[in-house]
């Protein structure tokens, strides 16, 4: 069994080079970075989850005009 990392917005904005505003943005949206809402206003996301959208919105320059 494996155990998941949770961060927070703050922490996720960080890494990901955006404001928490929006963060928000994309969970109204429905954009593809998946969020966990335990309670109230708590908001988390998995590591794991985090690390793929990355992934996901990685683009190899060899394969276009730069």
């Amino acid at each position: 069994m494996s155990t998941s990392i949770f961060l927070r917005p703050e922490q996720v904005s960080e890494r990901l080079g955006v404001t928490i505003t929006t963060l928000s943005n994309w969970r109204c949206k429905g954009a593809n970075l998946p969020f966990y809402k335990p309670s109230g206003r708590t908001v988390y996301y998995k590591a794991d989850d985090v690390e793929a959208y990355i992934e996901s919105t990685v683009r190899d320059v060899s394969e276009g005009s730069v």
